[in-house]
C-alpha cells in the first residue's frame, strides 16, 4: 500500500535523528510502477543522505522512475547474474543510466541466492545467535507494510504468515501516532537488543 509506504516513511524519519542510508529492495524495485514516488520522498528528506536502489537489471526504469534516479543522493546498485543466466538487460541498464548521468556500481554474482526461501532448519539456539550477529544486513532496520524489522528475513516470514508474531521482533509504526519519543524508545530497544 502506497499510501501506508509514504506515511510509514514519515513517522519513522520524525522519530530519527538522521540516516546514512537508506536501501530500496525487490525483488526487483521497478516492478513497481509507482517506485518513484518512494524515491522522491526517500531524497527529500535533508536528514537523509543517500538512496541506494538494488536491481539485478530485469527492468529498465522509463519516465518518472527513470528520472527519479538523477538525484545527487541516488545511486543504484546492480547485481549483474550474466553467469547464472539471468540480467539480460545488465547492457541496456548500464546505457540508459550512463546517458541519463546517473551514478551507479554493477558487481558479477556468481551464483543465485534464493534469499526469499523459508525452511526450518533445526539449528542450535547457539548457531542461530552467531548467524544473526554476522548477518551483513543485520544491523539496518527494515520497514515493510507499516512495520519496522530489524532483520530482511524476519520481516518477509512475518508478511508471509510463516513464523508466528513475536512483539519484540516488530514495531507497528501506526499504533504510536503522535507519541515519538515511545516509539524512539522503541526504535532503540529493537536496535540495540
Amino acid at each position: 500500500d502506497m499510501d501506508l509506504l509514504l506515511k510509514s516513511i514519515d513517522t519513522l524519519m520524525n522519530s530519527l535523528g538522521h540516516v546514512y542510508e537508506f536501501r530500496v529492495l525487490g525483488g526487483e524495485p521497478f516492478v513497481n510502477r509507482q517506485i518513484h514516488r518512494v524515491i522522491d520522498k526517500l531524497v527529500s528528506f535533508a536528514s537523509a543522505d543517500n538512496v541506494v536502489i538494488y536491481t539485478n537489471a530485469t527492468i529498465i526504469p522509463r519516465d518518472k522512475n527513470l528520472s527519479c534516479l538523477k538525484h545527487h543522493k541516488v545511486k543504484l546498485d546492480i547485481t549483474n547474474y550474466a553467469n547464472v543466466g539471468e540480467s539480460k538487460n545488465h547492457a541496456k541498464l548500464i546505457e540508459a543510466l550512463s546517458a541519463n548521468g546517473i551514478a551507479y556500481v554493477t558487481h558479477l554474482a556468481t551464483f543465485w541466492t534464493d534469499s526469499g526461501t523459508i525452511k526450518y532448519r533445526r539449528r542450535p539456539e547457539k548457531e542461530l545467535t552467531e548467524q544473526f550477529q554476522n548477518c551483513c544486513v543485520g544491523d539496518v532496520l527494515n520497514l515493510l507494510n507499516g512495520k519496522l524489522y530489524m532483520c530482511p528475513f524476519s520481516a518477509n516470514a512475518h508478511n508471509l504468515g510463516s513464523i508466528p508474531p513475536e512483539k519484540e521482533d516488530v514495531i507497528d509504526l501506526s499504533a504510536y501516532g503522535a507519541d515519538i519519543s515511545a516509539l524512539k524508545a522503541e526504535i532503540a530497544g529493537l536496535y540495540t537488543r
